[in-house]
């Protein structure tokens, strides 16, 4: 007889994969004690995450990074040419704002929306290749979800990333919301909710076990959206029932998650007038009825779903209850221009992060990435 598949209950228990590790994290309250001198500060922190404008700050960035001391910054795709300019890059970022906890992102889903790429970073599959098994077998396509999750983090922690903008628990309902317009499309794992649910929880899990961070998107849900809201306001006309039994599902089910961005749609029946991040009314339902409590922050604020200039946009989030907003324009102008929109974070949205940075650890040394990386290939070719 040849030796076990790699999928054999035996050998992923020996190996350390099977799903469920991730959970504990998930009870973010229980060292705040401890986190509150994990993230520290001795001046306030401005609520903005920045992206820079090069590998090597400017004078002039040095200047406002350290007079807004924001609360993260993100790292764009056209920052990363090589890994030793990423971490230099993260290096220089920690060493300005003197937080060796400092959060920094990236948006690195797999599929077209990567940010590292070969040849110094492997590709990912998207999440509709995972989504597709899970028609055949929820349970391989939820291991597969944990393990890529795991090979994506453990790329990002080398690097000295600390939070990914994923898992997207956004469900498909409309056919061209799945493979119609650039922005969804791939990106999601499927017009079912429980198959949703379930592969952006092991997504969720995969990272955070790796020691890195998930930000749940786009909440309320960006499913039913007709358009790409990179290009223009989407307008969500489903009623407030059809929403309960369908769009926030997954994000009620993740609510205890850390953090989570919202979307750029309209959803008519809740507010006719403003998009989710400048509502008042969809993120008041965001925290009570969907019961999130962790960070909220908005999705770029650049995108032309919005209008007004960036200061306008900033503060309208920010008003409406987004705890941080992102702004991803490199040039410096901008950044200037969204700095008069944004004030100090909020102690009390400070509290979930502190919690989550603190719970965060290192993936175990002795973890096997390739054994990992070949069990989840496997599991896709049985596709």
């Amino acid at each position: 007889m040849g030796s076990p598949p790699l999928t054999d209950a035996k050998t992923l228990t020996r190996r350390q994969f099977l799903l469920g590790s991730g959970a504990a994290m998930l009870a973010l309250g229980t060292r705040g004690a401890r986190a509150a001198a994990t993230y520290s500060s001795e001046k306030p922190v401005s609520a903005v995450i920045f992206s820079p404008q090069a590998n090597t700050l400017t004078p002039e960035e040095k200047t406002l990074f350290r007079d807004m001391n924001p609360f993260g910054y993100i790292i764009s795709g056209y920052l990363c040419s090589s890994p030793e300019k990423v971490k230099n890059l993260i290096d220089e970022l920690k060493s300005l704002s003197g937080n060796a906890h400092l959060p920094v992102f990236m948006d690195q889903e797999g599929g077209k929306t990567a940010r590292l790429r070969p040849p110094f970073w492997p590709a990912y599959p998207p999440a509709a290749i995972f989504g597709a098994l899970a028609k055949k077998d929820p349970q391989k396509a939820a291991l597969a979800v944990y393990l890529n999750a795991r090979l994506i983090g453990n790329d990002l922690a080398s690097l000295g990333i600390t939070i990914n903008i994923a898992p997207v628990a956004d469900v498909a309902i409309t056919p061209s919301s799945f493979g119609g317009h650039s922005n969804l499309g791939e990106r999601s794992y499927g017009s079912d909710t429980a198959i949703v649910t379930a592969l952006a929880r092991a997504n969720a899990f995969g990272l955070m076990d790796s020691g890195v961070l998930p930000v749940l998107k786009h909440i309320p849900g960006l499913g039913r959206s007709m358009v790409d809201s990179h290009k223009q306001t989407p307008f969500v006309t489903a009623s407030l029932k059809s929403l309960r039994a369908t769009d926030f599902v997954p994000f009620q089910s993740l609510n205890s998650l850390p953090m989570a961005m919202t979307s750029h749609a309209c959803y008519t029946a809740i507010d006719p007038e403003n998009v989710a991040t400048e509502s008042r009314k969809v993120i008041n339902l965001i925290r009570n009825e969907i019961g999130f409590t962790g960070l909220l922050i908005s999705d770029d604020l650049q995108m032309a779903a919005l209008a007004g200039d960036l200061e306008t946009r900033a503060r309208l989030a920010l008003a409406a209850g987004c705890d941080v907003v992102l702004v991803l324009n490199p040039i410096f102008a901008d950044k200037l221009q969204a700095a008069r929109g944004v004030g100090p974070l909020k102690e009390g949205s400070l509290a979930p992060i502190r919690a989550a940075l603190a719970n965060i650890k290192p993936a175990p040394a002795d973890y096997d990435y390739t054994l990992a990386k070949n069990i989840r290939n496997e599991l896709l070719a049985s596709l």
